[in-house]
């Protein structure tokens, strides 16, 4: 994919490998497996602009959403859950203020987002 990395998987002992991401401009270099063990979760930002989203692309339909498609915003996964609801990630997000990151939870079946503390100044995750 223009000699950028991009994600594969493979069913272990199969030889049934196949690109799940389709990046041709900055590459996939982060990602992580939600505990759903549906979709692989990554961080991208937009041309290079550090205004990262989280992705997550499903592997049963091969499709990729934008699950934080805020312009000018950061997002950093925190933490992903192990109990359920398993399809829950908690993010930060400096959608409110530019200069704290709120914890937020997302829900990446259906993108709902709600958030779970305010920064009360610039503590780090």
């Amino acid at each position: 994919m223009n000699d950028v990395p991009n994600m594969r998987v493979k069913t272990i002992g199969l030889e049934d490998d196949r690109p799940v991401t389709h990046d041709t401009v900055r590459g996939i270099r982060m990602y992580s497996w939600a505990h759903d063990n549906r979709h692989i979760l990554y961080p991208q930002d937009v041309g290079g602009d550090e205004s990262w989203r989280i992705y997550a692309t499903d592997l049963s339909t091969g499709r990729t959403r934008d699950l934080t498609p805020f312009d000018g915003v950061q997002a950093h996964i925190i933490r992903l859950d192990t109990h359920p609801p398993d399809d829950e990630v908690l993010i930060a997000l400096n959608k409110d203020n530019p200069q704290v990151h709120d914890a937020s939870r997302l829900n990446i079946a259906t993108g709902a987002l709600h958030k779970a503390a305010t920064n009360p100044s610039n503590v780090l995750a």
